[in-house]
């Protein structure tokens, strides 16, 4: 198209085809400049274009409104969940010439340019040019002036390419690049060259980051989006890990109160973590580490070591550069460490800000944000911002978003996308509202509504074409993919139809299965159990329903009505949970549940301390040892103790230092017997590897009495002397009683639910025996092979 036009129609015309096209302005700044001519730039934008995309609009802008001269290209999205990428201008005189993305060396030559009459020849090769509407052999002459010229060429360029993409289907080279080409002095005018320049001398094998702050409020989900946001990158074939910065003072987060933080989340190497580590493992089926959680109190302890060191050499410590420096330094080394079960760097890292913009806690973590970025280059960074998008009087309200993007703008940071938190579907007033107050393209506005499950959010990050707008921001098409044949990976879901067959199977179930969970607290404090439970529930075919009982409700007398509604749950349940924890407050509750559960055989599942209260009960019950008890609730040794504090740790350590070197934590190998259920649930395996987090264990003297009475211990550890596993024996006629020493929750993955939880579930569901069956035919994952660890 030659001639002048008005944009604003042709970019409507252009968004009501689907809003499938990517836009950018290409500016000749070098004319002004008095350097480059203006066509040689255009001639190798266009047709280096032209080779990633089936077809190229472009057209020239030459009123007298536009100067230097301008031209805006549109260039449709293959995807077909894509919408346009934000638009971008590009100034040709700042373009580096420098790394070649297109080598057409071997291909025919198609003509020649002769720049310094502005003229141009083109030859078209045989059989190659019908298709354009170009007779074969044709001469193709134009002296009509600099800008015409340079288009004319840039048109067939382009139509040769395209022509070529479709013959030959090269390889994908970047959609959106700034790109130059040198045609003065070289032999071979078509060798395209592209490359957006790193700063500070950033790798080409740098990993990428995308950053996730918060605004508004808290509690919006941030963890699910970055989560969702890495099962889709994993899912389109990308090497993914993730960090988790939190602003909070503590070091030990083992330590704090589950009520405030949550459950404690135990990693492989023994860290103890935010359980928003347990969401990113579960989802983008990960390993992670301990330097994968940040928080402030960690930071400020790093930076006070190195400063006795002598690292700082007496020079005035502060929060800018050395505090903020310190978190950047820490997001860089374990942002390239590998936690896939490969020794592959991360492609893309994915951190989550805790908190939310305008926190004062929140301040040296956005300014190491903004460090980051500019230490690692624009093109290996991406900032996302989620926000609240309230309903008021029925009408979706913008203006608390467009506050939290102007503070964060104040801090030096513009987000590339805002994903808008709803609770319901954002419309498009919304969206360009937002896109116009807020500075950001209509297509980075991401919508983000409630829905009925947190399997379709991949899918809805997918719809609002989230891997668009990341490929175009952090150029990941010329990134090498990671294919499903050689991807070492414990989980099923490789693709987004994996998730959306997922999300679909959950959402169709109708038959509930009700377990009881006694426990000392409730919700997020058992967030990885709950999940397990609920992956478990999907695997076989059933809705969870979830009865919390407080098991200090057990311990009333039995003709109160609090205990008699204790009792009505755990009769109305298909089976009985009783997870860990730590304190004497409920633990008779907890022995109770689980006599309950063996007297009126309802299938049962004890984890850490739940397991040690049901071989209390146990030992009351059929070895007559009334009020023996755990000696971690009677430190004063009145009473008789069955499980006793470990023998092999000096108890002094735990008093005089770290608390964490007292305990039994992290990945640990855990032996099975061959043909017990805990091995048939893991499909065969002797040997597994599951997550410890306990400081108590079965006293070896009492063991022989209990197995005489039918209690079998059916797991220990590598050198055989802790107890690991509990069983009773199938000559008490039980239809599922199983006790882990170990926390399994921690492993449990959507489509692998954990197998003791798994087995509950079975067992609940009346489909123990051909579960069973099954998981032995399937065989055991990598996931839980002793074998894995070492692995990677």
């Amino acid at each position: 198209f030659f001639g002048w036009f008005d944009m604003a129609p042709i970019d409507r015309s252009i968004q009501s085809r689907g809003s499938k096209y990517a836009s950018f302005d290409v500016v000749d700044d070098a004319v002004s400049k008095g350097k480059q001519p203006y066509n040689r730039a255009l001639l190798a934008l266009v047709a280096g274009a032209a080779t990633a995309c089936t077809c190229v609009l472009v057209v020239p802008i030459f009123n007298s409104r536009h100067h230097p001269p301008t031209s805006r290209m549109y260039v449709p999205i293959a995807s077909d969940r894509a919408q346009t990428i934000p638009p971008r201008k590009i100034g040709l005189s700042k373009v580096p010439l420098r790394e070649a993305i297109f080598d057409s060396s071997n291909l025919p030559p198609i003509g020649s340019f002769r720049p310094r009459d502005n003229s141009v020849t083109y030859s078209v090769p045989p059989n190659q040019g019908v298709a354009h509407g170009f007779p074969e052999g044709s001469q193709v002459s134009s002296h009509v002036g600099k800008y015409l010229s340079s288009m004319a060429v840039a048109l067939v360029a382009a139509a040769t390419l395209l022509y070529l993409h479709y013959r030959h289907r090269k390889a994908q080279v970047p959609l959106l690049s700034q790109v130059g080409a040198s045609l003065h002095g070289s032999a071979n005018p078509w060798q395209m060259l592209a490359t957006r320049g790193q700063a500070n001398g950033a790798s080409p094998k740098q990993t990428k980051f995308v950053v996730v702050v918060g605004g508004v409020c808290s509690s919006l989900g941030k963890g699910i989006t970055c989560a969702s946001l890495g099962a889709l990158m994993k899912a389109s074939g990308y090497r993914v890990t993730a960090i988790k910065m939190d602003p909070y003072m503590n070091t030990n987060i083992g330590s704090m109160n589950p009520n405030e933080q949550g459950e404690v989340f135990v990693l492989d190497d023994g860290g103890e973590a935010h359980p928003d580590l347990g969401l990113y493992e579960r989802t983008m089926d990960l390993h992670l580490r301990r330097e994968n959680h940040i928080t402030l109190g960690k930071i400020y302890e790093q930076v006070n070591e190195a400063e006795r060191r002598g690292k700082y050499m007496g020079r005035t410590m502060q929060q800018i550069p050395h505090v903020s420096g310190a978190i950047v330094d820490w997001l860089l080394d374990a942002g390239s460490k590998p936690t896939d079960g490969t020794h592959e760097t991360p492609q893309i890292c994915i951190c989550e800000l805790g908190g939310t913009v305008g926190d004062i806690d929140c301040m040296l973590f956005l300014e190491a944000v903004r460090e980051l970025r500019d230490r690692v280059g624009r093109d290996n960074f991406c900032l996302i911002q989620q926000t609240l998008v309230p309903i008021c009087n029925g009408t979706q309200k913008t203006k608390p978003t467009q506050h939290t993007v102007k503070n964060l703008m104040c801090l030096g940071l513009q987000p590339e996308v805002i994903v808008c938190r709803c609770d319901k579907v954002i419309t498009d007033l919304t969206r360009e509202k937002i896109s116009l107050s807020c500075g950001v393209p209509i297509q980075g506005v991401i919508d983000s509504h409630t829905v009925s499950n947190m399997l379709s959010v991949p899918g809805m990050l997918a719809d609002g074409a989230v891997i668009n707008l990341l490929t175009a921001n952090l150029r990941l098409d010329h990134l090498p993919k990671v294919t499903k044949e050689n991807a070492r990976a414990n989980t099923g879901l490789f693709t987004l139809e994996d998730w959306e067959r997922l999300a679909r199977r959950k959402d169709e179930v109708w038959e509930e299965v009700v377990i009881a969970i006694v426990a000392k607290y409730e919700g997020d404090a058992y967030q990885s159990a709950l999940q397990a439970l609920d992956h478990a529930a999907v695997q076989t075919n059933r809705k969870l329903k979830v009865l919390w009982v407080d098991s200090a409700d057990l311990e009333q007398p039995e003709n109160s009505l609090t205990y008699r509604t204790a009792i009505n749950k755990l009769a109305s349940s298909d089976g009985i949970f009783v997870p860990g924890g730590f304190g004497d407050r409920g633990v008779k509750g907890k022995a109770a549940a689980a006599n309950w559960a063996r007297h009126h055989k309802i299938p049962f599942l004890g984890v850490s301390l739940g397991m040690q209260m049901a071989i209390v009960g146990f030992c009351q019950d059929e070895l007559g040892l009334d009020g023996c008890t755990s000696e971690e609730f009677d430190p004063e040794g009145q009473q008789t103790h069955v499980l006793h504090y470990m023998p092999q740790v000096d108890r002094i350590s735990d008093l005089l230092e770290n608390r964490q070197n007292s305990m039994i934590i992290g990945a640990r190998k855990i032996v099975l017997q061959s043909g017990s259920v805990a091995s048939q649930l893991y499909g065969g395996l002797t040997q597994v590897i599951e997550r410890q987090r306990h400081r108590y264990e079965v006293n070896a003297k009492w063991i022989p009495m209990m197995e005489k009475a039918g209690l079998v211990f059916s797991g220990t550890d590598a050198e055989g002397v802790r107890m690991e596993v509990v069983e009773l024996s199938p000559d008490l006629g039980h239809p599922f009683f199983l006790g882990m020493q170990c926390h399994p929750e921690f492993k449990s993955r959507p489509d692998y639910p954990s197998p003791p939880f798994y087995g509950l579930l079975l067992a609940a569901t009346k489909q123990l025996e051909s579960g069973l069956k099954e998981c032995l035919q399937k065989g055991p994952i990598n996931h839980y092979r002793a074998s894995h660890i070492s692995g990677q």
